[in-house]
């Protein structure tokens, strides 16, 4: 497993957001530096709680995100203690004709810290004061068609658990590129907890 760590800049741009119950869910472009960072423009979907904003899902288009997001919700999102849970990304996705385009733009670093074969992991660090999202992971998949992004996560273990259940989905059939680049991680985590 080879970690290169390239290191380049992405644009984000605030493409939607929707009021919700408990805040706001929104939905933002990324797009690549196209210098040191090839991978194709990419949403990521987040919920801010009017305390803070974390990303919960990324896809292609900005209803992949957002359907990402709410699966990961339904996931995680919740205490195992509360009777009845709240998913803000379910009621975006029944709110659709409430979303406003944004106006917020920013920019990013992002930084490789996985390369295993056609996989990469990238974790985007959010050190721009006009975005308030926290630090998150994505994974890519350099395909025929380009590098596209296939998961996200607050963590590199997460995104790739994420990027290999949304393959499973997707391209049923295929050999998934994930499990490899998840068992490899794996891996490497457990010879440095040994250590």
């Amino acid at each position: 497993m080879e970690k290169i760590g390239k290191v380049g800049k992405a644009t984000v741009r605030e493409a939607l957001y929707v009021p919700v119950e408990e805040g706001s869910v929104f939905v933002y472009k990324v797009k690549s530096d196209g210098v040191k960072l090839f991978f194709k423009d990419f949403y990521v979907a987040t919920f801010d709680n009017t305390q803070d904003e974390e990303p919960w899902g990324v896809g292609s288009t900005p209803l992949d995100a957002v359907t990402a997001a709410e699966r990961e919700w339904d996931r995680y999102g919740c205490d195992e203690e509360e009777s009845e849970c709240h998913n803000p990304f379910k009621e975006a996705l029944e709110n659709l004709q409430q979303m406003v385009v944004g106006e917020t733009t920013g920019e990013v670093t992002v930084k490789e810290v996985l390369n295993e074969s056609d996989v990469f992991v990238y974790k985007i660090e959010n050190d721009d004061d006009n975005l308030y999202f926290g630090d998150f992971y994505i994974v890519t998949f350099d395909g025929i068609m380009g590098e596209e992004v296939w998961g996200g996560g607050g963590s590199s273990n997460t995104a790739l658990e994420n990027a290999e259940r949304e393959w499973d989905r997707k391209m049923r059939g295929y050999v998934n590129p994930f499990k490899e680049a998840l068992e490899k991680l794996k891996e490497s985590n457990n010879i440095l907890r040994n250590y």
